[in-house]
């Protein structure tokens, strides 16, 4: 609870920060929040498109939440974005 607290007074200060909304979005993951997560990645994809960790991550989350689909066209886009990271090689395997 202290870490979503902190994340909300982050983004209450820094609404436009794609780095604070990936974060949130971790902690999410962390906590299978997977919809409130995916929340926090569309923000943050608005702010910061073509990002490969915030692709990756909604990937991850898409994954868990059992929406495999989604999640295969988000690896593939964080591919395109930065090809050749074999972290997201291995997520979309």
């Amino acid at each position: 609870k202290d870490a979503v607290a902190t994340y909300a007074t982050l983004l209450q200060e820094n609404p436009g920060s794609a780095e604070i909304h990936l974060g949130i979005a971790k902690l999410f993951i962390s906590q299978g929040w997977f919809a409130d997560a995916l929340n926090s990645l569309e923000t943050a994809a608005s702010i910061a498109p073509g990002n490969s960790e915030i692709l990756n991550h909604k990937g991850i989350a898409c994954r868990e939440a059992g929406r495999y689909d989604e999640a295969l066209v988000c690896f593939e886009a964080a591919l395109q974005a930065a090809p050749g990271n074999l972290s997201l090689l291995v997520n979309r395997a």
